[in-house]
């Protein structure tokens, strides 16, 4: 495919994607293109993890030439979502914005334009968008159902992390609401964040999207909801998806980086200290910020990660001072 004409004076944005022998990733990468306003200013960095000698079903369709970045590692070598997403990250060369997603997603028309106009929508000027992405199946099958949410706190994982649920972002609120957790195929904002809060390599898959939110709101960046739909998720609900190749089935010393991530997980997040060589690994590089504490985030979030204990704010998802005064007004939610 031919590289696409440049248009002077637009933003850039990187998007970055980690691929684990997905056949939906070429496809991902045709819509993101097609769907844009200005495909010319998007520019892709995929990591590949792949069987060259299986998956070349996963490798069919052609890119724009010059804004396609790659790179590739046997299946076999690989260590995880933190390392991959990573990996995908290092693909950046300077584009003003970042998007993190996963590799099966689809995009609504003119995704490119929504976004940044979503952010400025949004009630901080240190913004970054995520949340639940709507659903879709192969090929372009789109839950028409689905609304803008926040995410929440269900309740705990035995590794730490946080099972979310969601709310809606009421049309009453008429912009993007402020929020405490973020999903991990769904992060959106200035490419400044890629500094703040790089990927952490030595994480391995669960405890990501609860560090990374603490992260990025612990170097003063403000998570919010959307309140259009601009992103779907394939969730592999069919007996068919199933069939596709997962890292923990294909490895299998996946546990002992598990075990390693699960410790890191309680170091950072302040639950428990950890000594050990192999979980303090560069900690000091993809550790919290400083314009606000993990103490500060457990408060906002409403979750004690010690205790294991989620209060009514973290459980309905009501970290926006106006979303919680629609909620009083006209009792949205059932507490």
């Amino acid at each position: 495919m031919a590289e696409l004409p440049a248009t002077p004076g637009l933003e850039r944005i990187f998007v970055q994607i980690p691929s684990y022998r997905d056949a939906e990733c070429q496809w991902t990468v045709k819509d993101l293109f097609d769907k844009a306003t200005h495909p010319s200013r998007i520019f892709v960095g995929i990591f590949w993890q792949l069987d060259p000698e299986k998956d070349q079903h996963c490798m069919w369709v052609p890119f724009p030439k010059g804004q396609v970045r790659e790179k590739w590692y046997h299946s076999r070598e690989s260590q995880g979502l933190g390392w991959a997403r990573a990996e995908a990250q290092s693909l950046w060369q300077g584009e003003e914005y970042s998007l993190q997603i996963d590799s099966h997603m689809r995009f609504a028309p003119g995704w490119d334009e929504t976004f940044l106009d979503t952010l400025r929508r949004c009630p901080s000027k240190r913004a970054v968008i995520s949340e639940l992405p709507a659903a879709y199946t192969p090929p372009h099958h789109i839950d028409k159902n689905a609304y803008c949410n926040v995410l929440t706190a269900k309740s705990f994982k035995s590794d730490g992390g946080l099972f979310h649920g969601t709310v809606p972002v009421p049309a009453e609120l008429g912009r993007p609401a402020l929020a405490a957790f973020i999903a991990g195929g769904y992060i959106f904002g200035p490419a400044q964040i890629i500094k703040d809060a790089a990927s952490d390599p030595y994480l391995y898959f669960s405890q990501e999207e609860i560090l990374t939110a603490a992260r990025l709101w612990t170097h003063g960046w403000d998570l919010c909801a959307p309140d259009r739909t601009i992103l779907y998720h394939y969730y592999n609900v069919t007996e068919e998806s199933k069939k596709r190749p997962l890292h923990w089935s294909d490895n299998a010393d996946w546990g002992k980086i598990n075990s390693v991530s699960h410790e890191r997980f309680d170091h950072l997040m302040d639950v428990k200290k950890a000594t050990g060589s192999a979980v303090l690994k560069d900690i000091d590089q993809f550790g919290m910020g400083t314009a606000r504490s993990i103490q500060d985030y457990w408060a906002f979030c409403d979750v004690d990660f010690r205790t294991k204990a989620i209060g009514l704010r973290g459980k309905h998802g009501l970290f926006d001072p106006d979303l919680y005064r629609l909620y009083l007004k006209k009792q949205n939610y059932s507490l």
